[in-house]
This record gives structure tokens, C-alpha cells and sequence, in this order.
């Protein structure tokens, strides 16, 4: 798997002093319309059994093993709101 991680994303990792990150499936939402999708987390997981890892631009990126892409190159942008940031994925697929 290939990844464009915007500079916005490692300038942001720079100054949070991290070098790791790992994506992993929640469900948002509530009840029967509880959907699936990826969140990206600034730490490694608790036990890397259930991940792939990547290496790209000296960032670790933990993998869930339910996520696929569904592009050739994944994209890693920073999401902006007020004093918020967030780091979001796009082209990837729950299996």
C-alpha cells in the first residue's frame, strides 16, 4: 500500500513529536445505523496482531487488518476546525 501524506500532516506529526500512527475502524454513529469507519490515532496499538505496518517519510502507519484500499495511493490529509486538527484517511474500504 502507497501513501500520499500531505505536509500539512507532517508538519503537524513534527510538532506533536510523533513518528507513529494507526488506523483503525470505529462505528459512529448509534444503534442499527452504526457505521464503520477509519480513525486515524496519533500512538501504536496496544498489540500490533491485528495491523500491517508501513513505513513512508520516517512515519510508522499502523494498519488495521479490516481496512483495504481501494486506490493505488491512499491519502493521509489534515482536517481543520477552529482550534481543532485531525488527521483523516481517504481511499480505503472496510472488509
Amino acid at each position: 500500500m502507497k501513501f500520499n501524506i500531505d505536509k500539512e500532516v507532517l508538519s503537524y506529526l513534527i510538532d506533536k513529536e510523533q513518528d507513529v500512527i494507526s488506523v483503525k475502524m470505529i462505528r459512529k454513529g448509534s444503534g442499527w445505523c452504526a457505521i464503520p469507519m477509519p480513525y486515524v490515532l496519533l500512538e501504536a496499538p496496544k498489540s500490533s496482531a491485528n495491523y500491517d505496518l508501513y513505513e513512508q517519510d520516517g512515519i510508522k502507519i499502523y494498519m488495521s487488518k479490516v481496512i483495504d484500499s481501494n486506490r493505488d495511493v491512499v491519502s493521509l490529509r489534515l482536517k481543520k476546525f477552529l482550534m481543532f486538527k485531525e488527521i483523516i484517511i481517504d481511499g480505503v474500504r472496510v472488509l
